[in-house]
């Protein structure tokens, strides 16, 4: 592990840079492991008896089981890729590990950082779909107190967001901050950068984006139509 500099006195950062990456790759690995059971092999079924409710709520469990796992093996992949180029590569001296991360790894720092926020609350929200769907009586208190954790989470998040590295760099005021820089960032990869891949990446996020308005869409106007009825 690389030592501390004097503040602002540039130094190899990049020992720091990989526990760093380390640091959320691992329990990333651990989350994508532990949705598959709880989100598919044991997850409710969607049945014709089942109410409105209850459809919506097995839906939405499904869901976030599979966002969940996506933004979870997006970790892995973003930090994996990121410690084996810091390790393979000559890493230029910065003031701070957050200057390096800012300047050579931008988007595989927020995209690790996104993605593993995102999925640890979809984790979260998982368990409030799972106790509404099947633990009776105590759904209510288990699913608010769930869901309370979750708030704090969001303001945990956004805190440590808007502090920085507490000097002179932030990369963002809030979570909200991040999520809109990834997409920035993921955008200018596909253009600076152009392959089969990369742009069909942002096309079906784009389409999965439609697909997903258009069901929400579709799912308020029979709830009106049920409320009418």
């Amino acid at each position: 592990m690389a030592g501390v500099a004097a503040k602002g006195v540039p130094m190899d950062y990049s020992g720091i840079a990989k526990e760093l990456f380390n640091n959320m790759r691992m329990p990333a690995s651990f989350l994508a492991g532990a949705m598959v059971p709880m989100g598919f092999a044991a997850a409710p079924t969607i049945s014709k008896e089942d109410s409105l409710m209850m459809k919506h709520a097995k839906s939405f469990h499904y869901i976030m089981a599979t966002v969940t796992i996506s933004c979870e093996l997006l970790t892995v992949m973003w930090s994996t890729v990121a410690v084996n180029k810091l390790t393979e590569s000559t890493v230029d001296s910065a003031p701070s590990v957050i200057h390096l991360l800012n300047r050579d790894y931008e988007l595989e720092w927020i995209g690790c950082n996104v993605n593993f926020m995102i999925g640890l609350l979809g984790f979260a929200s998982c368990l409030v779909s799972k106790a509404f769907i099947s633990f009776g009586p105590a759904k209510k208190f288990i699913s608010c107190f769930v869901a309370a954790s979750v708030c704090l989470m969001l303001n945990i998040i956004n805190v440590g967001v808007a502090q920085g590295n507490g000097s002179d760099f932030q990369f963002g005021n809030n979570f909200g901050d991040l999520v809109k820089r990834y997409i920035v960032l993921l955008f200018a990869h596909a253009v600076n950068k152009p392959g089969i891949f990369s742009i069909s990446s942002v096309l079906l996020y784009c389409v999965s984006a439609a697909f997903a308005l258009k069901r929400l869409l579709r799912n308020y106007d029979q709830d009106l139509q049920d409320f009418a009825g």
